[in-house]
């Protein structure tokens, strides 16, 4: 169970791009330089590293205090792009409307995670997204912001538009300082919930994609 290590690669790439050696990262993910490399094979072939829930947790520690920031996570989430989403990140650019593409991850999103399940449920005109823990996951702060500000990003980016919720759930204790995250999600944050969860606007599952690719779409 974990994360595909395409994805624990933003960690990597977020020190490594402040001229700090990514080597205590890297431990800490338990993974060396090969399984992070962006030309490395795609990450739906049989060889796909995983790294745990905890090892990211751990990870998002150790970056934070080489980059002497204790907002790192959230820093680092916004970087999120399709290469560190693998397979699975190409097809969900390549959907036409944001129905299609949630319709996709719900069945595909095991390519990127296995440890940590997204349900959707429709909610008059909400939809409501349950992030389920699928074994231990850590009740980590810099985790939890770093899983849901990477969905919000990676939503944000497919748009073309500043996406806002209507409301966040998070399972961990508040930062010390919630401003920047209050600022990047412009919403309601609740702390120390039972699960993660999200709550938008059902409207946008009408949402255009600017990067949709009918040819890519029906080869993916």
């Amino acid at each position: 169970l974990g994360f595909a290590a395409s994805y624990a690669r933003l960690v990597v790439d977020h020190v490594r791009a402040r001229d700090l050696a990514p080597g205590p990262v890297l431990a800490a993910l338990g993974l060396q330089e090969v399984d992070t490399d962006a030309g490395a094979a795609p990450d739906t072939e049989p060889g796909t590293r995983w790294v745990s829930a905890t090892r990211l947790a751990q990870a998002l520690a150790v970056a934070a205090d080489l980059c002497q920031d204790p907002h790192t996570a959230l820093n680092i989430a916004q970087q999120v792009r399709p290469a560190n989403m693998g397979a699975l990140g190409y097809t969900l650019i390549s959907c036409a409307q944001f129905d299609n593409g949630l319709a996709l991850f719900e069945r595909l999103q095991s390519l990127i995670c296995t440890q940590v399940r997204a349900v959707h449920v429709l909610q008059g005109e909400h939809i409501r997204s349950r992030l389920e823990p699928l074994g231990e996951v850590p009740r980590d702060t810099a985790l939890w912001t770093f899983a849901l500000a990477t969905r919000l990003a990676f939503a944000r980016w497919v748009s073309g538009r500043p996406l806002v919720l209507d409301g966040v759930w998070l399972p961990c204790p508040a930062p010390a300082d919630t401003g920047p995250l209050q600022t990047y999600f412009g919403c309601p944050l609740h702390f120390d919930a039972d699960l993660a969860s999200e709550l938008a606007p059902a409207a946008w599952l009408n949402l255009p994609n600017p990067h949709a690719d009918p040819h890519m779409h029906r080869l993916m």
